[in-house]
């Protein structure tokens, strides 16, 4: 089963899953509050975030001072992410993490495959989680924020392959069935011919895929920046044969997502969520500096400062985190439901189903709101 990795909070709680456990732990800086605060993987059984009950008769909405920052201390805020290592590429996700503990939050960040993040909100483990759109519907979540709305992706294939057909026979890398690239591959393969041509090799994560690939045992897989600006930096050749955006350019990478019922109880919550969000991905348009610092303490070290820089210069070129409204926005996610259950892979809603069956927005505009109004809060 893939392992995760949890961020344990400044006040010490911790979410656990049943995964294999990873320890790690790195002194970072404070983003708002100038205070250090702990990065760690330690791994319990508790569970907190149910610790809060909504006790108003309609969703509470956050409070602000003067400045704009909100108040939340006393939130209990349990974070996923569909991601089974640290990657450069969710920077991002682990920004947003340390603003809200930075504004006085209890919270944490898991990572794990999609599957175990997404039944972490289920069994009541995680608040809410980033992860692909297809499998959170599927698994019931309501999507109210985005997490990575663009794509980055290209299908890229060892050098001696120079066309999508020249794949017949070969093993393909895909992370798991719940995970966006499986998606994109089922969408290529359906479009090139070549389905039940090719044969998928599941690795669990975009890490192992990288691996098996330079090591040779696949022809090709779905690679981000970080997987492409890697193989560039070790010397390892390989040839791009098709891009996401240009395969399907509605599709999202992911959302944030949590059940219907926590939802209803933690409008605030939500809306602090999506905020520290918006803030995050200011930070990456803006401040380099700070964002490669954030990469640097997210990912404990593995990546060189070059490589990090090299990402970051692809990623500003892609722009998959727009600091705006224009983030998640009903025609996006409505089209990526119909594309996805048009397809098959949303099975638990048909294309053109109403929107509120499967997404809110109250929170998210609450955010944009409160962004527009503050927009140096960070710089």
């Amino acid at each position: 089963m893939q392992a995760s990795t949890t961020l344990r909070s400044r006040a010490g709680s911790r979410v656990d899953r049943p995964l294999a456990r990873i320890k790690a732990g790195v002194a970072i800086f404070g983003l708002l509050m100038g205070s250090s605060v702990i990065f760690s993987g330690a791994v319990s059984a508790s569970s907190t975030h149910h610790t809060e009950t909504a006790r108003s008769k309609g969703p509470a909405r956050l409070k602000f001072n003067k400045k704009g920052v909100p108040n939340v201390v006393g939130m209990t805020i349990p974070l996923g992410k569909g991601a089974g290592a640290p990657h450069i590429g969710d920077t991002v996700a682990y920004t947003a993490e340390q603003i809200l503990l930075g504004w006085g939050a209890t919270t944490s960040l898991t990572l794990g495959s999609a599957t175990s993040v997404i039944s972490g909100v289920i069994g009541g483990h995680l608040a809410a989680t980033g992860g692909p759109f297809d499998g959170e519907i599927n698994g019931g979540l309501t999507i109210f924020g985005p997490s990575q709305p663009g794509q980055n992706y290209e299908f890229i294939a060892q050098p001696k392959f120079k066309t999508l057909s020249s794949l017949t026979g070969q093993v393909i890398a895909v992370t798991e069935p719940t995970d966006g690239d499986y998606v994109l591959m089922q969408l290529l393969a359906k479009r090139y011919n070549l389905t039940g041509k090719v044969t998928y090799e599941y690795t669990g994560t975009e890490s192992n895929s990288l691996t098996s690939f330079i090591a040779g045992r696949i022809a090709g897989f779905w690679a981000s920046s970080d997987s492409t600006v890697a193989l560039k930096e070790q010397g390892v050749g390989y040839q791009p044969l098709y891009s996401a955006r240009v395969l399907d350019p509605a599709e999202g990478d992911s959302y944030e997502a949590s059940t219907r019922v926590w939802l209803n109880a933690h409008f605030a919550q939500a809306e602090a969520i999506d905020l520290a969000w918006l803030y995050a991905a200011k930070i990456f348009h803006t401040n380099e500096t700070q964002w490669l610092a954030n990469a640097t303490a997210y990912t404990k070290g593995t990546f060189s400062r070059t490589l990090e820089a090299l990402d970051y210069v692809a990623y500003r070129k892609e722009n998959p985190w727009p600091a705006s409204h224009l983030a998640f926005t009903p025609k996006s996610v409505s089209a990526n439901l119909n594309t996805d259950a048009g397809r098959g892979a949303i099975t638990k809603l048909a294309a053109g189903a109403p929107l509120g069956e499967y997404a809110v927005f109250g929170p998210w505009n609450a955010a944009v709101a409160a962004f527009d109004a503050h927009p140096n809060l960070f710089k």
